[in-house]
């Protein structure tokens, strides 16, 4: 690949770590690192991660053109949730320091070794690893100490990239279980504390896409629960809280996707500045009628509704990078 590449030139190659024993994955990347001597390591998605080289790059991107390579990608990116540049730059893993250090003792993969990558799934044991590894803080941290983003990355972006590793953070946890106890609470987050669109839609199990085909289909006069949802989930995306309400009331207690309509209804009208009719129509949710995963999200909504109104205790934080 490098001998292919013009001066400057970038090759990824796709590491799957989900399909990798620990091993595996490190002789990979120690043999990507053994050409690419300025190699780094990048999230795709979850546990879809990406090996970068480049043929001798030693020289930052402008700001002016980096927007002008966004205005062209940027479109599809924001689909797949990198909503602007500095959520490109919180993809960062690692650089080639770190990748050495990790990678330490394992021989490089190579063409008569084969038997190095094995036919059978990693044990679930290696999960933990990669997720210890890509956890945002970290990432951030060796983000703004890497020699390599400093080469390449726009001085100025790169500053403004760290507080985007929070969102990945929640992106990262939700991809690994959707249905974990703080998954209502980093939706709130999302809505009350960022501008981002496309990560409070995956954060509902919708999408962009998605969300394009249920307005089109809403303005055809189509109606029914699972369209309200999305029509819901993309107005709340939006911060139309009063037409995301609306729609989750719509919606009933249609099962679509991992929340409760009735609970992002209770969201909506909370953030929208109506606290005592949230907290009201979580309180009559009976639990018996939201699957046991939503139990907690009930919870802390009633508890952070309650706080809020001055009639409970300290207000329940919300996640932390």
């Amino acid at each position: 690949m490098r001998r292919r590449l013009a001066p400057g030139g970038v090759a990824t190659h796709w590491l799957p770590v989900n399909q990798l024993s620990v091993p595996e994955s490190w002789g990979i990347v120690r043999a990507f690192c053994a050409v690419f001597e300025d190699c780094s390591l990048w999230s795709g998605a979850g546990y879809d991660w990406i090996l970068v080289g480049t043929n001798g790059a030693d020289r930052p991107a402008t700001e002016e053109g980096f927007a002008r390579a966004w205005r062209d990608a940027g479109g599809e990116l924001r689909d797949l949730g990198v909503e602007s540049p500095e959520e490109l730059g919180a993809l960062f893993i690692a650089d080639a320091a770190t990748l050495d250090s990790w990678t330490s003792g394992v021989p490089p993969l190579v063409d008569d070794r084969p038997g190095r990558l094995r036919p059978w799934a990693p044990p679930a044991s290696e999960r933990a690893v990669y997720r210890e590894l890509q956890e945002a803080s970290a990432c951030a941290e060796r983000f703004r100490a890497s020699p390599l983003v400093r080469r390449l990355w726009p001085a100025a972006l790169a500053e403004h990239t760290l507080p985007s590793f929070e969102w990945r953070g929640v992106f990262d946890r939700d991809y690994d279980d959707p249905t974990r106890p703080a998954a209502l609470a980093d939706l709130w987050a999302a809505l009350e504390r960022s501008r981002l669109r496309t990560l409070p839609l995956l954060l509902m199990d919708s999408e962009p896409r998605i969300a394009t085909i249920a307005r089109a289909r809403h303005a055809e006069g189509e109606r029914h629960p699972g369209l309200a949802y999305h029509l819901g989930a993309a107005a709340l995306a939006d911060r139309d809280l009063a037409a995301a309400a609306r729609f989750f009331e719509e919606a009933g207690t249609a099962s679509v996707g991992f929340h409760s309509p009735e609970l992002l209804r209770v969201v909506a009208l909370g953030l929208g500045g109506r606290g005592a009719e949230a907290l009201a129509l979580a309180e009559s949710l009976p639990p018996a009628s939201l699957p046991p995963h939503a139990l907690p999200w009930r919870a802390w909504l009633i508890e952070r509704l309650r706080s809020a109104s001055g009639g409970g205790r300290a207000r329940p934080p919300l996640p932390k990078p």
